[in-house]
């Protein structure tokens, strides 16, 4: 009759002693007249012989073989041996846990998951013991770092595994070195585990300070309590003297206001919470005079903060590439309280470093020293500005660059008419243009400047022609316009054999080519020294003895000057 095993529920042969699938005692058993089968004991059908000559007639010999001569059991299990033996005597479920232990990633933990099942109580379970389960430090000083150990004992057999964790202390560390939150174990007999005090995490208390350890493996759980006292260290000296918390701090400057301003100003305030291991609550720089014990107040919560504007929503800057440009943000508050205020940009080239406070009023100016080497781009920024309670602003910058050197190419003519004119031609510069490479190379030869000397006369020409014209010609004498739409000026008044060409378009701009030499793009034009022949993409203007005048008042006139 088929007998049907209590644990599994499986059936197995009516002469079977235990259970063929999980190894249990089949109770109903013949043979062993019903009473209870030690199979640890039981016999093998042929012994199983250790590579070190040990033998083993059953399975509380193999599992204490194993227990002792660990890495022997390793080698045996890791070449397939004990798999072959297991499943030559019919045991093909302990056959399959020593290939699956053989196969486990590490090899330690393969063995001690296989002794685990063999059917033997001759090998106990482990056992974890720690020494110890409490640590008081005593007395420690902010920064000072400390090393202990902790001892862990397997008072069982096999092997022990789990971790340890520092459980919410970030003063106590474990492992080796700087240690760590967190440290695996695994060990047979016995292991020490460094911890460490971390000194520049303590922090001064009236309070003891408590961490724990918290142990968990598979051969138990164990909790470990560490304590240490860190003393308040008082304030020295000053206003302040015999203060021992923030609070006192905040009082005894309210009693002296200003004695305790030149401390919270120099930083020694903030110095004496480092020693103690706080963190200042004032946030960015220190405020002046009575601003910075206003600052402190509003750390700690004491007194509300002023509402505070900016005088800016946006900065739009202009200038040549090199130059200097600046502007100035102001903080004010909306009541007669101090202000206090810093800023930062997320650009290198813009300076908000400097904060000029004034009661309640904050002045920051905003410097760009050398405005950066990119003509013709438009850069932008970010000013970030925080003051009063944490309130913050951020400000847009953009900075139009213009050409290097000021962007613009002055001729000066000693010995013409008065000796002071100066041709001046401004107008955005674009990459490639003739005039760019002009501006930016050394100085040119006195060939080169033929046509720049030629293009001055004949400017000149026309602003004398323009002063000198008969009543009627041009846009205020009702007669016809100098100059129309594609008309050329001739220069064979001033020159028979004129080296320049201007033309005009429709919108009252003129540009400027070189008749003597080839456009290196396309041979078959005259080299032009403004981007488009007939001056689409530049205005120009003459300054003659600090007075601008603007080619295009009317229809090809010169019109009114400007400063």
């Amino acid at each position: 009759m088929a007998q049907v095993c209590s644990r599994c529920s499986k059936a197995n042969p009516d002469e079977a002693a235990y259970c063929y699938y999980d190894g249990a005692v089949l109770g109903g058993n013949g043979a062993n007249g019903g009473g209870p089968v030690n199979i640890g004991a039981q016999p093998f059908p042929s012994q199983f012989v250790f590579p070190t000559g040990q033998v083993c007639r059953n399975f509380d010999q193999l599992a204490l073989a194993c227990q002792q001569n660990w890495k022997a059991a390793l080698e045996v299990l890791q070449q397939g041996y004990l798999e072959s033996f297991l499943g030559s005597m019919g045991r093909s479920d302990l056959a399959a846990a020593a290939k699956e232990a053989a196969r486990f990633p590490d090899r330690d933990r393969g063995l001690d998951q296989f002794l685990a099942q063999l059917p033997s109580d001759a090998v106990k379970p482990p056992k974890l013991a720690v020494e110890p389960t409490e640590i008081n430090l005593g007395q420690l000083k902010v920064g000072e770092d400390r090393t202990l150990q902790i001892d862990l004992r397997n008072q069982g057999m096999r092997l022990v595994y789990g971790s340890i964790s520092v459980v919410d202390c970030v003063w106590l560390a474990v492992g080796e070195g700087k240690g760590g939150r967190q440290k695996l174990f695994q060990f047979g007999d016995s292991l020490t585990i460094p911890l460490r005090v971390r000194g520049k995490q303590l922090r001064a208390s009236h309070k003891p300070l408590v961490g724990k350890l918290s142990i968990e493996s598979n051969a138990g759980n164990v909790e470990i309590t560490v304590r240490a006292e860190v003393p308040v260290k008082p304030y020295p000296d000053g206003v302040f003297a015999g203060a021992k918390s923030p609070r006192q701090i905040a009082e005894k400057a309210k009693e002296k206001p200003k004695e305790a301003a030149v401390l919270f100003e120099k930083g020694a305030v903030a110095k004496w919470y480092r020693e103690n291991g706080w963190a200042y609550p004032v946030l960015g720089p220190s405020a002046s005079g009575l601003g910075a014990v206003q600052q402190f107040f509003e750390a700690l919560g004491l007194t509300p903060p002023p509402k505070v504007g900016i005088n800016k929503k946006a900065i739009a800057l202009r200038g040549p590439a090199g130059g200097k440009v600046q502007d100035v943000i102001e903080v004010k508050a909306m009541e007669k309280r101090p202000v206090y205020a810093h800023a930062r940009c997320d650009q290198p080239w813009v300076d908000v470093s400097k904060v000029e406070l004034n009661g309640r009023v904050a002045t920051i100016p905003v410097v760009i020293k050398q405005i950066p080497n990119s003509p013709g781009q438009t850069l932008k920024a970010t000013i970030a500005i925080r003051s009063n309670g944490n309130q913050r602003f951020k400000i847009p910058l953009t900075l139009q660059v213009g050409g290097g050197g000021g962007g613009a190419f002055d001729f000066t003519t000693p010995g013409v008419a008065t000796g002071k004119e100066t041709v001046q031609m401004q107008g955005p510069i674009v990459a490639g243009a003739p005039m760019l490479s002009l501006a930016r190379r050394k100085p040119p030869s006195k060939k080169h400047l033929l046509p720049a000397l030629a293009l001055f006369l004949a400017l000149l020409g026309v602003v004398i022609f323009d002063f000198v014209k008969p009543a009627g010609v041009g846009a205020g004498g009702g007669g016809t316009p100098i100059f129309g739409e594609g008309k050329k000026i001739d220069f064979s008044d001033f020159d028979p054999n004129p080296i320049i060409s201007v033309s005009f378009d429709d919108r009252e701009r003129f540009g400027i080519t070189m008749l003597l030499e080839k456009d290196p793009r396309n041979p078959k034009e005259a080299k032009k020294l403004t981007y488009h022949p007939k001056g689409d993409t530049n205005n120009t203007c003459i300054i003659i003895d600090g007075y601008e005048y603007r080619f295009g008042e009317g229809a090809g006139t010169w019109g009114a000057r400007y400063r």
